[in-house]
């Protein structure tokens, strides 16, 4: 019961974190894997949209869940709108909160967010109406409408305005000086917090390493489920058979392959199997929480798509990309997502230990 019970936790914490809801008595909620997807009737649930480009110009109903490299949203949406993408464009009416990961970010002279703005993104510039609060990780803002709350930017590099910019609460900021700012852009207090340039540089560009590993690990995910499909599968089910004991197994690797690999150096023979041994382990704690994600992925479309048997002519990348994001919100979590993290790890490193321990204990029989 305690191997099922930390399996279903996984799985809870994800959808408790997935920012999707599921209305059960609303069929048509709206779900779309392509290359291009754009959105031209009107939606009346949810809409998840994923695609190279993504273009919405009729309104959604609910929230919108957008993963993309270029985003549009050109059309009302009433409830929440959450993007990973390259670069996006909201020029519609948020009804709800917009929370976006992206290289860019613009909100449109036509678009106007009814709640609060959440941004991390090289860059934001904002041309329309923000009712809520801003809250910017960033190096650089312009501003040309306006912002009914505060406007919170973290560590910046810089402030660009606008006429017709204005800002009716307090801004807050962090930069190695003072901005110059005139001084009716902002109805409330300016706080200005100084920042050393060692603390700008992550605080301004951590989105963009986020952004590159999330690509980097679809990439590598790709040539995975491409070359090695089956033995994901047969990995995967030996993770789901037994978690517990794969959690374990993923500790006892973490802890004893880099030593055995240290160990081996320390002979002038052993140096190459040993630089062997570090590598592979490296590159093991690389793919771990892949295998994971693909599960998380899995468990997520056969849970929120009523059509069971169109999971399974979708793409095992998908299953990667979704999983993958619902890994990363989960890690946000403070202090359990660290926790969960490391779980997520040694789950998926157990999974590849075991595989291995399997293939060769027929090769370990002949030769006895």
């Amino acid at each position: 019961m305690v191997k099922k019970y930390l399996f279903y936790l996984f799985f809870a914490l994800a959808c408790f974190f997935a920012p999707v809801a599921v209305q059960a008595e609303v069929p048509p909620d709206l779900f779309l894997l392509q290359d291009s997807v754009k959105i031209e009737q009107p939606v009346l649930g949810d809409a998840l949209l994923a695609g190279s480009e993504v273009t919405v110009d009729a309104e959604v109903a609910q929230d919108l869940l957008i993963m993309g490299q270029g985003v549009t949203v050109a059309s009302p949406v009433l409830g929440d709108v959450r993007a990973l993408a390259g670069d996006i464009m909201l020029n519609g009416r948020i009804g709800g909160n917009a929370t976006i990961m992206a290289g860019s970010v613009a909100v449109g002279k036509l678009g106007s967010i009814v709640g609060n703005l959440t941004v991390w993104s090289a860059t934001l510039d904002i041309q329309g109406d923000v009712a809520g609060n801003v809250s910017f990780r960033g190096s650089s803002l312009t501003l040309g409408g306006r912002v009914n709350g505060d406007v919170e930017t973290g560590e910046i590099k810089e402030i660009h305005w606008q006429p017709g910019a204005r800002i009716l609460g307090d801004l807050k900021y962090q930069a190695t000086r003072p901005l110059n700012l005139p001084v009716d852009l902002v109805a409330g207090n300016i706080i200005y917090e100084p920042a050393t340039s060692s603390a700008l540089l992550p605080g301004a560009i951590s989105w963009f390493w986020e952004l590159v590993w999330f690509f980097a690990a679809i990439a590598f995910g790709l040539i995975m489920i491409n070359f090695f499909a089956r033995p994901i599968r047969e990995i995967n089910i030996l993770m789901v058979q037994k978690p517990v004991k794969i959690v374990f197994l993923g500790l006892a690797a973490i802890i004893f392959l880099p030593i055995i690999g240290v160990l081996l150096m320390l002979t002038f023979i052993g140096i190459p199997l040993g630089l062997i041994t570090l590598s592979a382990w490296l590159l093991l704690m690389y793919v771990a929480p892949l295998l994971v994600a693909i599960i998380y992925g899995k468990i997520f479309l056969y849970t929120f798509l009523k059509n069971r048997e169109s999971v399974k002519n979708i793409s095992a990348i998908w299953f990667l990309v979704i999983g993958l994001v619902i890994l990363k919100i989960i890690f946000l979590v403070p202090w359990l997502g660290g926790l969960i993290e490391f779980i997520t790890i040694l789950w998926g490193l157990g999974g590849l230990v075991q595989y291995f321990r399997l293939k060769l204990q027929p090769i370990s029989n002949v030769t006895s």
